[in-house]
């Protein structure tokens, strides 16, 4: 997850759906927090917990960090990248 250092307007809270069949349906969401970023902690891996399979996925960003000390934006949140590991 890439993110902007300097307002911290990353993502903080996100919800990921799985689906098997193209999209048609989705499993249980899975709820997934993030580090609120640094100047050298710009990339971050967030392990599952647990093996998924899927050839769609949909995600859900529920939260940002607006309101926490140091934070000088919050009005957006910002996402540059996702990769699914195996």
């Amino acid at each position: 997850f890439g993110i902007d250092p300097v307002y911290n307007n990353d993502v903080r809270t996100l919800k990921l759906e799985f689906s098997t069949d193209g999209g048609t349906t989705y499993g249980a969401p899975m709820t997934l927090q993030k580090a609120r970023a640094s100047g050298t902690a710009v990339v971050h891996v967030i392990p599952f917990g647990t093996a998924v399979a899927a050839n769609s996925v949909r995600m859900t960003i529920l939260d940002n960090w607006f309101g926490e000390p140091g934070n000088n934006g919050g009005q957006k949140v910002g996402l540059d990248e996702v990769r699914f590991l195996q």
